[in-house]
């Protein structure tokens, strides 16, 4: 079944990547070079797409690990691991461990995504609307970016658009007090007396 042999595939990946030894406090990106590519004879999915492309080497310092033919490179891992961090607030991916899990998650993806093309999925209306949508978001983000990038913002030039757009409000200034009381009992009785013109103080 072509899911199972993906499955061991995408285990075999981890094994593979388990025998990297990356220090812990090396930047996450780009991914120690795996040594050997993974290949899937279960599927021919990507044999007619790739035929026309150059093939791929392992040996090529710019590629992390082949899968069918399709490489993963360090550019794109470190795309993948940015959108893991995002995906996991606060966390960095920068232990070997995440690192390996980072890659393997990539590597799964892109087989099941190598799977679909084969069922044909890539060709359904429903999905290239979904990829055209995606491809806008993912230009509009990069060009935000980009914009804010190039626009130096300083803290003078914050004050200075605070003063513009407030600076002639009037101003309220509110001062919270509470009355922090053990029992629902004890509260029920002082909201009671201030009721009746118990002073708060």
């Amino acid at each position: 079944m072509q899911f199972s042999s993906k499955k061991l595939i995408a285990l075999s990946i981890t094994l593979l990547l388990s025998a990297c030894n990356k220090e812990a406090n090396q930047p996450p990106s780009p991914v120690e070079k795996m040594q050997s590519a993974v290949t899937n004879s279960a599927t021919t999915a990507t044999e007619s797409t790739t035929a026309t492309k150059q093939k791929a080497s392992i040996d090529d310092p710019d590629i992390v690990v082949i899968v069918n033919e399709s490489p993963v490179t360090k550019n794109m891992y470190a795309a993948f691991h940015q959108q893991w961090r995002r995906a996991r607030q606060g966390a960095k991916g920068d232990t070997p461990q995440e690192q390996m899990a980072i890659l393997n998650e990539l590597v799964n993806a892109m087989l099941i995504a190598q799977d679909a093309e084969a069922q044909g999925f890539n060709k359904k209306p429903e999905v290239a609307l979904l990829l055209n949508l995606l491809r806008t978001r993912a230009l509009a983000e990069m060009s935000i970016a980009n914009f804010v990038q190039q626009q130096a913002i300083s803290d003078d030039d914050l004050k200075k658009l605070y003063d513009k757009r407030y600076g002639n409000m009037q101003q309220q200034e509110f001062k919270a007090k509470h009355i922090l009381l053990k029992s629902e009992e004890a509260a029920n009785d002082v909201i009671k007396a201030l009721a009746d013109g118990a002073d708060f103080t």
